[in-house]
């Protein structure tokens, strides 16, 4: 069997990497994508350079050149097809006919807390139990819920959870026994319940993750956490986190703030449930940023290129 191209959508999985070679070796043209943001920075380095190889964006692409030394003229620039969906209204509910779909009060501000691998945040009930606590004590000067989506993918521990009023644990994926990693699979449904959840949330916290990116192509204001609520291993902390040089380049944008200490994550809640038109010019520059290019066409691009090089 000799295909006429080869389309790898993980230049660094080993199953592509073998696939990759063979195409080499067989000379058969071949085409590869990233398979998220921080692939030239944290994720290895290029074991097979391919005929052509789909970045996101600009950044992507110098990464690619000064880390993965991969030649200029293989990188095409086309987008993330993962953000296409937060450029159209398929599958965005309603804010009323999704509070609740998800068991919210729509009378109440929603922060969204996103749980994180362990590997980026050691204890990531931590940051739920104390903004419910604040919600408890009035801390936070608004009337507030927690909204939490885990993924099927990451540990999470409910029973720490359950008896608060103030969260709300809300969920469409399936869970995978022993969270088995190698046998998630984000689908469509999870996708638009994510969509859902970013687009009526009125202020997202998390930990240096994607999730920031796709808050600010929503314009929800978001907070990376820049903390650990308990001494942790220094590597595994989330001041490292904020420092990788993908996440760093959001930060500079200023769309995404990052709070230093339990005071600063009130205050920055407080203030965007206060206003939350603040910094929506940065949340813009991040997603001129990171998806370049403001539309759903992504996919269509990258399908359109695959098809060019068929010839």
């Amino acid at each position: 069997y000799k295909p006429d191209l080869i389309f790898s959508t993980n230049i660094f999985s080993p199953i592509d990497v073998r696939v990759l070679k063979d195409s080499k070796k067989n000379k058969i043209k071949s085409i590869s994508s990233l398979k998220s943001w921080d692939t030239a920075t944290m994720k290895g380095y290029v074991v097979v350079n391919s005929d052509k190889l789909i970045v996101y964006n600009d950044i992507q692409k110098r990464e690619m050149i000064k880390y993965q030394q991969v030649p200029e003229e293989k990188l095409v620039v086309l987008g993330n097809p993962g953000y296409d969906t937060y450029f159209n209204e398929k599958g965005l509910m309603a804010k009323e006919d999704f509070c609740k779909f998800a068991g919210l009060d729509p009378n109440k501000k929603i922060i969204f807390i996103n749980i994180s691998a362990k590997v980026i945040n050691q204890f990531p009930e931590d940051p739920i139990v104390f903004v419910d606590r604040w919600i408890s004590e009035g801390k936070i000067k608004h009337p507030a819920q927690i909204l939490i989506n885990p993924r099927s993918k990451y540990g999470f521990s409910e029973d720490i959870l359950k008896n608060s009023k103030n969260i709300v644990i809300h969920t469409t994926a399936d869970k995978i026994e022993g969270g088995a990693k190698e046998n998630y699979k984000f689908d469509e449904i999870e996708i638009y319940d994510l969509k859902n959840c970013l687009y009526h949330a009125d202020a997202v916290i998390t930990t240096a993750s994607t999730l920031a990116i796709e808050a600010a192509l929503t314009d929800t204001p978001s907070i990376s956490l820049g903390f650990d609520f308990r001494p942790v291993n220094y590597w595994l902390s989330a001041s490292v986190r904020n420092i990788d040089e993908h996440f760093w380049n959001v930060r500079q944008t200023g769309g995404v703030v990052v709070a230093n200490s339990q005071q600063e994550l009130i205050d920055y809640i407080n203030n965007y449930l206060d206003n939350p038109e603040l910094h929506k010019q940065e949340r813009l520059a991040v997603a001129r940023q990171q998806a370049q290019f403001l539309d759903d066409k992504s996919g269509k691009r990258v399908g359109e290129f695959l098809l060019a090089n068929l010839d």
